[in-house]
């Protein structure tokens, strides 16, 4: 699966319409989202080494992981 279909799938699940309605909303530039996903997304056992990639791939596992907890 590509990793922006995994995670359109989750920020969906939680109510938004797409990754950029979910950018938006938290304060992120939607085109930072994305290359932060095409470059970390896959990497489950490593942290972004940039502040702002660390703090979108926080809020998105942090979003995966509450969905997890609900079911």
């Amino acid at each position: 699966m590509i990793q922006t279909e995994r995670f359109t799938g989750i920020v969906k699940k939680a109510g938004y319409k797409s990754l950029g309605q979910w950018a938006a909303q938290n304060g992120y530039a939607r085109t930072t989202v994305y290359q932060t996903i095409y470059v970390w997304g896959e990497r489950d056992t490593e942290r972004p080494l940039g502040g702002l990639a660390r703090q979108v791939m926080g809020a998105l596992r942090a979003l995966e992981s509450e969905q997890g907890r609900q079911g």
